[in-house]
């Protein structure tokens, strides 16, 4: 058996030969170490195989010896492969696909986010993509370590973050931070100073006053201490707990452009085709043109085979016509809406606040109106803040 697949990667020759000196060309043959089998002969005639590449000098040994060599058949591998080298476009193709495959091995094919759960995935993918990280992305170039950092660093609601190669798909473990709930009774704590501002009343319920009335305060400033001592020197920790109001300044900027660019959405649209590969997207249409400018949504489905996912995106653009309608507002009609947004503001994001009064600064550049609304407010700064053993 072994023999048999030998000669076949070898590629072998049935002949027949026949003539004066069948007898002298045997001899011979065998003295150049050709091997010859499965001789037979039948009708004066002597019929073998033999391997391929032995075949020529046999055939040169016969003609010396005056005898005549037909091949009958031949079989193997290099005969078959001879059959693709006549076809150069089919063994260039086949040669180009293997080099593409081998090299597609060094590109992102996929991005799988693990652990994320409920959270803005698309932002994430949005960042991850910005520094790089995004499917066609050539791997030997990107430094996971360093990329993993800096993107902790950039995405706020996430502690922890680890990207992994496995093969052409990129896995990035995220761990989302954790709200640390609020301290417990039992706890011992300080109170401290969440923004800047001016003490005009405390009510300490538990602890040691650190600041007096009237005393100006910076962001995390120590307020009410947790740790107590008596006459005796004894030291002891308590959970300090205190109401502290201030007088806060706070900011907030609202501009408006007194130039709108309105979009009034038409009845019709269009949708469009096209493919993505390795990132780079490949239109399924020939007609770039648009008779309107349009508001696009696409939908994407990836190229998934028993399981397998392939950098191969099938994208179906839906466009949704408009036509943009140019509206000029008056710099106190600006003024109105910039007063109602304030007034939402104010209800929003300042309720739980006293507003004692404001001053607004106005500024108008290139058709923007500015307004910078400063609030003196009276607000209670107090936040406690856990002691750790060593305090």
């Amino acid at each position: 058996m072994y023999v048999r697949m030998l000669r076949y990667c070898k590629g072998t020759v049935n002949f027949q030969m026949y003539g004066k000196g069948i007898e002298d060309c045997l001899n011979e043959t065998l003295s150049e170490g050709i091997k010859l089998w499965n001789l037979k002969q039948k009708n004066q005639k002597l019929y073998g195989c033999i391997t391929a590449r032995e075949y020529r000098a046999f055939w040169r040994i016969a003609h010396k010896n005056q005898t005549r060599i037909h091949m009958i058949r031949k079989a193997g591998v290099p005969f078959y492969l001879h059959r693709f080298f006549n076809r150069k476009g089919l063994v260039l193709g086949t040669a180009l696909g293997i080099i593409c495959l081998l090299l597609s091995q060094n590109f992102i094919w996929a991005i799988d986010i693990h652990d994320y759960e409920g959270k803005d995935r698309e932002y994430l993918s949005e960042v991850m993509e910005n520094h790089g990280i995004k499917i066609g992305a050539y791997i030997p170039t990107l430094d996971f370590r360093k990329l993993q950092q800096e993107i902790l660093m950039e995405v706020e609601d996430i502690s922890w973050m680890a990207l992994n190669r496995k093969g052409t798909v990129v896995e990035a473990e995220v761990s989302e931070k954790v709200v640390p709930p609020d301290i417990r009774e039992s706890h011992p704590c300080n109170v401290i100073a969440k923004r800047d501002g001016q003490v005009v009343s405390m009510d300490v319920y538990n602890g040691r006053e650190m600041v007096e009335l009237k005393q100006a305060v910076s962001k995390g400033d120590l307020l009410v201490s947790g740790i107590l001592d008596d006459e005796m020197g004894n030291v002891r920790q308590v959970h300090a707990d205190a109401k502290v109001i201030a007088q806060t300044v706070r900011t907030h900027t609202i501009r408006f452009h007194l130039n709108q660019s309105e979009r009034c959405f038409l009845d019709g649209g269009t949708s469009r085709r096209a493919i993505e590969i390795l990132g780079v997207r490949i239109p399924l249409y020939i007609d770039f043109s648009l008779p309107h400018p349009s508001d696009i949504k696409e939908e994407k489905e990836e190229l998934d085979i028993l399981g397998y996912r392939y950098p191969v995106t099938f994208i179906t653009e839906n466009h949704h016509y408009y036509e943009n309608l140019n509206t000029e507002y008056s710099r106190e009609e600006g003024r109105e809406i910039i007063a109602n947004a304030f007034h939402i503001y104010e209800e929003e994001e300042l309720k739980s606040i006293r507003i004692l009064s404001f001053k607004d600064q106005e500024i108008e550049k290139d058709g923007v109106l500015s307004i910078t609304r400063e609030y003196l407010c009276e607000e209670d700064i107090a936040v406690k803040m856990q002691l750790s053993i060593n305090e």
